[in-house]
């Protein structure tokens, strides 16, 4: 048309900055040194940090069967309050994935950054349900997982135990067993058919 066009628009420049932590029983899980509970801390603060230098409020909770939660703010008097909850907190309890993370919508007033670290050995169908309903917000997954979880360097007899439900199961590992445990981990994260085309 050879006219000249402004396109105007506002963007929302501080988001709030909500980390929410898987702190169920199986995060106690850690074939070495390290828990999947001390690495998801350890994240979670490192996020809490980011959004502290860019002035940004952010607010960290805890989710296993029940949510637990702590009002947004900034500075670093809440970066402290932060790293002396998770310092404290013990990982128990069943994960109730979608159950937790729908009700945490409620404490959502605006679009929002929001980053939920856990194992995601959850229910699929709970995931891509969470997933839709927090379409509207920026969303950023981080999968822990241990070493052993991971690639399964295991052979032969073992005695395994829920560390959620505290159930113990006896099975015997074989090549062909890790084999599949391994498709089906693969198949389990990939995130194409969990979050759709249209998210």
């Amino acid at each position: 048309t050879d006219k000249l066009f402004i396109k105007r628009f506002e963007e929302e420049r501080n988001l709030t900055v909500h980390i929410i932590i898987d702190s169920s029983g199986s995060k106690n899980f850690g074939s070495g040194r390290t828990t999947k509970a001390t690495y998801s801390s350890r994240l979670g603060i490192g996020f809490a940090y980011i959004a502290m230098k860019n002035n940004e409020r952010f607010m960290m909770s805890t989710f296993a069967d029940k949510l637990i939660s702590y009002p947004p703010r900034r500075g670093r008097k809440q970066l402290a309050s932060m790293l002396d909850v998770m310092s404290k907190k013990s990982s128990q309890g069943v994960t109730a994935f979608e159950k937790t993370l729908t009700q945490y919508l409620k404490l959502i007033n605006s679009r929002s950054y929001v980053v939920i670290i856990s194992d995601f050995l959850s229910d699929l169908s709970q995931i891509r349900n969470v997933l839709y309903k927090f379409k509207k917000h920026n969303v950023v997954l981080i999968q822990i997982l241990d070493p052993v979880e991971k690639d399964m360097p295991l052979n032969g007899d073992y005695k395994l135990q829920d560390l959620e439900t505290k159930e113990l199961l006896k099975t015997y590992i074989a090549p062909n067993f890790r084999k599949k445990y391994l498709t089906e981990l693969a198949k389990h994260n990939k995130l194409d058919p969990v979050i759709g085309r249209d998210q």
